[in-house]
């Protein structure tokens, strides 16, 4: 009986290597935005990049929590009285609503706080910092690969 090898076609390896990105992307370390407001205006909105650069969180450690590394970029936006204040940073813990949306907190005197975190490399750049999930990747895959095999007949 004659076995016959697996054919492998070009979308199996396209297949094969979304499947591995996919698998890497969690592994990797992310880049943010650092910068507060307070000491540089041009980290507020819109937010002008000129006088900071993304730098990895992998690198940074936080001297309460060693062994914990960044997971998100993150960006605060707080106001008290009329004044505002934007801070973006690392974040290295993720809640409940990481990705998904910004969280408001309110304070006692005219004390407002917008946390907003996301998961790509300098996402916390945007006014509404909102990460690509993994779906919206897998998504985009799957509108892809009936145009690749398409495009291979």
């Amino acid at each position: 009986m004659m076995v016959v090898p697996p054919r492998i076609t070009p979308l199996s390896i396209l297949g094969a290597v979304l499947v591995l990105a996919l698998m890497v992307e969690r592994g990797r370390c992310i880049y943010c935005w650092i910068c507060n407001s307070a000491y540089d205006r041009n980290c507020a909105d819109p937010f002008d990049n000129i006088t900071s650069a993304l730098v990895d969180c992998s690198k940074r450690h936080l001297e309460h929590m060693p062994n914990v590394e960044a997971k998100v970029c993150r960006k605060i936006v707080q106001k008290v009285y009329n004044d505002f204040r934007y801070v973006r940073d690392c974040g290295y813990l993720e809640g409940d609503k990481e990705g998904t949306e910004c969280i408001r907190r309110a304070g006692t005197i005219s004390v407002l706080m917008k946390y907003c975190s996301c998961k790509t490399d300098g996402c916390n750049a945007a006014p509404s910092t909102v990460g690509t999930t993994n779906l919206q990747w897998v998504l985009a895959v799957a509108l892809l690969v009936p145009l690749y095999s398409v495009l291979l007949k």
